[in-house]
């Protein structure tokens, strides 16, 4: 998979790269070692992350994408609320849509960062950006939002002569009414050298901070901050005297992200020892072979036809574990009569230590 980033920040990424600068030097060196596959998320989207995937794909207009009921209706509200949004920003004026396309900040020929909008709607002299969620989760207040910030910035490079540019998060589960922030030419200047200094910090700054944007960062499972972040706090709360307020919330989210963090970093390990099963002493990779009937209806009658109607549940749950506790007699038999019925699985394995 290529990446249409080319390895550059871009809207989705700056909140990593404001709070992490180093973070994009340490995935690029990981690329060019082989240790991250170009194009390489970092994640893997669980059921609920590919709904809300195919949910935004299905908010371009004229794409066709197959919903489940309830995703169906998210949708249709993410479109009822933009559509009232676009009535309060525009008034009654209709205007140009432009869905799911990549806009760059460039100077000259050199490209500098990225970003792809989910909805712009543009009239002569006003923009409007709208970024869907899906989630339930709550959400930045838009005007604080470096996403749409940086959204902001490419779609004013695009169009040098708009006067106002508003963005707005449209999020269903949190808000029927979402802020709209409104950005004039003096906040566009703002915000563009605001996001040239997060930029430029990704070129040379090598070091790194973990937080929560560690979340989605490919690197994280190589990142010695994140590995300390990920080893120190679920070990450093004194649980007899848990703080509670803002110091509670605060702590809560560091655990929650050491807790993914602990979870790549064994999964890391996991592909480590696949590749070299001597390079940490007393793990190895843990698979079992798995038995299962072929054809359950024949497994039954022939059960029936040599062992009785009474037999033919205990010997359904035999490849399934209990073979072994057969005397010698009944494996041969069982071998003689359903061996050609049976199929063997291997599961992909778990690191697992040595006893």
């Amino acid at each position: 998979m290529s990446d249409e980033r080319k390895g550059l920040p871009s809207a989705s990424k700056m909140y990593r790269d404001a709070g992490c600068s180093g973070n994009r030097i340490l995935t690029a060196s990981l690329k060019e070692q082989g240790f991250i596959r170009e194009g390489q998320g970092g994640w893997k989207p669980d059921k609920d992350c590919q709904e809300g995937l195919d949910i935004h794909a299905s908010l371009v207009p004229g794409r066709e994408v197959a919903l489940s009921k309830s995703a169906q209706e998210t949708r249709d509200e993410c479109d009822r609320i933009a559509c009232s949004v676009v009535d309060e920003f525009f008034g009654r004026v209709v205007p140009i849509i432009i869905a799911e396309r990549r806009f760059w900040y460039t100077i000259g020929e050199t490209r500098f960062f990225s970003g792809q909008p989910d909805r712009v709607y543009i009239n002569s002299e006003r923009i409007l950006d709208i970024n869907f969620k899906s989630g339930r989760g709550d959400e930045e207040d838009a005007h604080l939002n470096l996403q749409l910030r940086t959204e902001v910035v490419l779609l004013k490079h695009a169009y040098p002569n708009v006067k106002e540019i508003g963005a707005a998060i449209v999020q269903p589960w949190v808000t029927h009414k979402p802020e709209i922030v409104v950005y004039d030419e003096d906040a566009m200047q703002d915000a563009l050298v605001e996001i040239l200094e997060i930029v430029d910090r990704t070129h040379w700054v090598k070091r790194r901070t973990a937080g929560p944007w560690c979340r989605y960062c490919p690197a994280r499972a190589f990142c010695p901050e994140a590995k300390t972040l990920a080893i120190k706090y679920p070990y450093s709360v004194n649980v007899e005297a848990l703080p509670v307020g803002q110091e509670g919330a605060d702590v809560l989210e560091k655990v929650i992200i050491a807790g993914n963090l602990l979870k790549d970093l064994k999964e890391a390990y996991k592909k480590r020892v696949e590749a070299d099963p001597g390079c940490i002493p007393g793990w190895h990779i843990n698979t079992k072979r798995i038995r299962r009937w072929k054809d359950t209806l024949r497994a039954i009658e022939t059960a029936k036809a040599y062992c009785g109607d009474d037999t033919v549940d205990a010997i359904l749950e035999l490849p399934f574990g209990k073979a072994e506790e057969l005397c010698e007699t009944g494996k041969y038999t069982f071998e003689a009569l359903f061996s050609d019925l049976i199929e063997y699985t291997q599961t992909k394995g778990t690191l697992t230590k040595r006893k």
